[in-house]
């Protein structure tokens, strides 16, 4: 029992941090992008009516954070599903040069299928990271920029579910998808 404590305390650590580093970062962006926004009913379709979602739309001074919550029967208070997007400037979360750059290195030791993971055809680019995993959870993250390279966005995704609870089959690139079609179509963020 300590040790469950401890591990699920640690976790929750580890959790809120990786939430904290997502951040937004608000660089005089236009809101104004279109007819339409970006919303709940439209990520609902990406995870079908089997995972029921809360959505929230955020906007300060800090900028623009949507987050997305599976909803599911808990059985511990640790137990999550959550989805956190970022918006930002372009060349604020994944600079081109530094792109570039991280793409020759992973040539250089990854064979083309793992390069291919890490660096998916998305958007204008796009990077993967894979942050973490324990028993039952993980946590993964992709950036990119959208096609039209109006803004970079950042996806968080991190998980700990209880075995009886199915993980939601929609994927970082299936939301990626998602964001850059709707921005394409002229969806505000």
């Amino acid at each position: 029992m300590i040790k469950k404590n401890l591990y699920q305390d640690g976790l929750f650590i580890w959790i809120i941090l990786l939430i904290l580093q997502s951040g937004c970062v608000h660089l005089g962006m236009s809101l104004d992008t279109g007819a339409g926004t970006l919303d709940k009913e439209g990520f609902q379709g990406l995870y079908g009516k089997k995972y029921p979602i809360k959505f929230t739309r955020t906007e300060d001074s800090a900028g623009i954070k949507y987050a997305i919550e599976y909803h599911f029967s808990k059985t511990d208070p640790y137990h999550h599903h959550i989805v956190e997007i970022q918006f930002s400037e372009v060349g604020s979360l994944l600079d081109k040069v530094g792109y570039e750059k991280a793409i020759e290195e992973s040539l250089t030791f990854r064979n083309p299928e793992q390069h291919q993971q890490y660096f998916p055809n998305l958007g204008a680019r796009a990077q993967y990271s894979f942050l973490g995993a324990g028993p039952g959870g993980a946590a993964e993250q992709l950036v990119f920029t959208t096609t039209n390279a109006a803004y970079d966005v950042k996806i968080l995704v991190s998980h700990l579910l209880p075995v009886s609870v199915d993980v939601p089959e929609v994927g970082l690139k299936d939301i990626a998808r998602y964001i850059d079609q709707s921005i394409l179509a002229g969806r505000k963020r």
